[in-house]
């Protein structure tokens, strides 16, 4: 995806959920890794990571955005991008993160 092509208030989005997950990336990352079973959350795939990192902090800030479009919206891309598990293990993160 190009940034640079995009109409400017999509732009503008784009770039606050980046920096707000780069910013708030530690937080993130603990609060997930409470979540994945039996496995480390650095052994993740990286689209994987990245999907349940912008949920996440999606979640927890985007008031005006229902929760269910947040997690419909990662899982479709964790299916587009990731692995052939990766839309079955993001949905089942999310939703535990959801619920919290």
């Amino acid at each position: 995806l190009d940034l640079l092509h995009l109409a400017a208030d999509a732009r503008d989005f784009a770039e606050a959920l980046i920096e707000g997950v780069l910013s708030q990336r530690q937080a993130l990352d603990q609060q997930i890794s409470g979540l994945v079973e039996n496995y480390s959350f650095e052994r993740l795939a990286a689209v994987d990571r990245n999907v349940l990192r912008l949920a996440a902090y999606e979640l927890a800030t985007a008031r005006d955005v229902p929760a269910p479009v947040i997690l419909n919206e990662a899982i479709e891309v964790a299916k587009m991008l990731g692995g052939a598990e990766s839309g079955a293990f993001v949905n089942g993160i999310l939703h535990q993160l959801a619920r919290q």
